[in-house]
């Protein structure tokens, strides 16, 4: 997942930069996808891995290769790999400062 400020067309550039990153990477079972997450931010979802360890690897990848924050150093982003349970609980809480303090002391 991918959580970014509203602003300069950060959409389409984020979702161009993922398409083209799954395409280098030749991840042609992965699908982005962007959706609203408040009034200010949106979401960009890599869908589906088959598991945690798979997802980790690669946004692990991802970071390696080419970071997206340093593609896009004018806008704010968060990355991190969230289950389908999890995403549901932090889409509808919108807690997403709770969230990344949780994934940073567990992976």
């Amino acid at each position: 997942v991918v959580i970014y400020e509203i602003k300069d067309d950060a959409a389409n550039k984020i979702s161009a930069y993922m398409a083209e990153q799954l395409k280098t990477m030749n991840r042609d079972d992965l699908t982005p996808a962007n959706i609203s997450f408040d009034k200010g931010r949106g979401v960009l979802m890599v869908n589906e891995f088959v598991d945690k360890a798979t997802a980790l690897d690669f946004n692990a990848t991802l970071q390696k290769e080419k970071p997206i924050a340093e593609e896009f150093k004018t806008i704010k982003i968060q990355e991190f790999v969230i289950s389908d349970k999890n995403f549901n609980t932090l889409y509808q809480t919108k807690e997403l400062n709770t969230y990344l303090k949780f994934y940073r002391n567990n992976y």
